[in-house]
This record gives C-alpha cells, structure tokens and sequence, in this order.
C-alpha cells in the first residue's frame, strides 16, 4: 500500500470510530448495540495494534527507550484518568460521547506527519543492562510508587 493509500485507512478508521462514539447515545436496544460494538470493533481495534507496531520499530530500530516511553505513558494514563474525573464531573455523564469523540478526532492532525515505518531501517543492536538505569533515578521511582498506590487504592475501593 503507498504512504497516502495507508494514511486514508488509517483516518478513515479513526474518524469511523469518532462517529460511532458521538452515536453511542442513541443506542439502546439489543440489536443496535450488537451492530454497534460490531462496528466498533471492526473500527478501532486495528489501531492500537498499529500504533504499539509503529512505537516498537521506532524503539528497535533508532535506539528510543521503551523503559522511558512506557514510565511517561503510565504517567499520561494516570493523569488523563484524573483529568477525565474533572471532566466528567463538570460535564456531565451525557456529554461523555461527545468529549470522547473530539478527543479521538485530535490524532488526525498528528497522523500525516508521521514518517512511513519503512523508513526506519533495520534494528540497531539493543544495549545490556538498560532497564537497570530506571531503578537510579529517584524521581522515576517516586513516580512509580504514586502511581503504583493510586492503581492499588482504586482497585481496593472499587473491589
């Protein structure tokens, strides 16, 4: 597939999938959310898959550390969670779909400005001993311990 043919695909997935959680209020009925999680399905799940694809030969193939890039998207989990609280609570549960969308609608300006994962080449050989370099530093690990008592705390409240 050229560069352009896969950039409309994967666009089109995305704002497909964008629709369909703006749609989601409307559906209410067993058939309708069979048809729906459907789509939905067929829609989105390619693209994580794409995107851990994309980062993992970027991590192979220039050298990037996978320690450091999951730390900062654990980091990002958790204060997206505790941003889309707030949210939620001033929004309210109904406009949830709406939000949700336009979130999902902002990768759009980011995807043509990936370069093509072709382009990355072959794998550089990988380091030894790399993941011992997260265990020094004390800021990652303070982090770490935060995140690791809020998961913790959430799963003991919610059971």
């Amino acid at each position: 597939m050229a560069k352009a043919q896969e950039l409309v695909t994967i666009q089109s997935a995305w704002a497909f999938t964008a629709a369909l959680v703006l749609a989601l209020n409307r559906v209410n009925t067993y058939e309708s959310l069979l048809i729906f999680f459907t789509l939905f399905a067929v829609a989105w799940d390619p693209l994580p898959i794409l995107a851990d694809g994309y980062a993992s030969a970027a991590v192979r193939t220039r050298g990037l550390d996978f320690g450091r890039m999951r730390l900062w998207g654990t980091i990002a989990l958790v204060s997206a969670s505790v941003v889309g609280g707030q949210v939620l609570d001033r929004v309210g549960v109904d406009l949830v779909p709406v939000v949700t969308c336009g979130l999902l609608l902002v990768p759009l300006a980011v995807i043509p400005l990936l370069p093509p994962d072709r382009l990355f080449g072959q794998a550089a050989p990988a380091a030894a001993g790399e993941w011992r370099s997260i265990v020094q530093d004390k800021a990652a690990l303070f982090v770490l311990t935060g995140v690791a008592i809020l998961f913790g705390s959430n799963a003991m409240l919610l059971g």
